[in-house]
């Protein structure tokens, strides 16, 4: 399932960066959001200019897998149940 959700993420933010609209993009609705999961920095009046795009989105991955999914999957498995402990079961006589 972990694998999943990695590739799930991967996928969003491919599609964010590819089809989604440019950080200082002229939209005829102005309420159509920008810069969907900061794949082109963290400003919305520009994308960021210190390193080439390709490489940022895939430091930003790299970040996204190394810094928030695996170190979230790996306390939650230390501190949750495994699946299937809350599940009702016959009372002991």
């Amino acid at each position: 399932m972990n694998s999943v959700f990695r590739a799930h993420a991967a996928a969003l933010v491919l599609f964010s960066c590819l089809f989604l609209a440019r950080p200082g993009a002229v939209l005829a609705n102005p309420n159509v959001p920008v810069n969907v999961d900061y794949v082109y920095g963290f400003g919305d009046p520009q994308p960021q200019r210190w390193m080439n795009q390709n490489l940022y989105v895939a430091v930003y991955l790299a970040a996204l897998w190394g810094g928030i999914f695996l170190p979230t999957h790996a306390l939650l498995r230390r501190i949750a149940l495994p699946a299937g402990a809350w599940s009702a079961k016959p009372p002991t006589p």
